[in-house]
């Protein structure tokens, strides 16, 4: 299953308002990085953790998979699928800023 798929909605729907975790588990986390300054989007990035149990991610450990640059207002279903896009296709998606 994709990580994005692993995440609950309700994760999505209060999203902090500093850089920090928002979904943690032993292969993968959503990261916040904050907002970006031109257009005040998140910035949000899943990556592989460092712990990782998984042999075949363990030599890409600390690697961002997909990035997500989003508005404040947002559906958590589309952001997932972004999210699985962007690791398909290995683009930031999202508006520049």
């Amino acid at each position: 299953m994709p990580p994005a798929k692993q995440i609950a909605n309700d994760k999505l729907r209060s999203l902090p308002g500093n850089a920090g975790t928002i979904h943690f588990n032993k292969n993968f986390r959503l990261d916040m990085q904050g907002l970006t300054t031109k257009y005040r989007f998140w910035n949000l990035q899943i990556q592989i953790n460092k712990e990782t149990t998984l042999t075949s991610l363990k030599t890409l450990s600390g690697t961002t998979i997909a990035t997500v640059i989003c508005p404040q207002q947002f559906d958590a279903k589309e952001l997932k699928a972004m999210f699985i896009q962007s690791a398909e296709t290995k683009q930031r998606l999202g508006p520049e800023g």
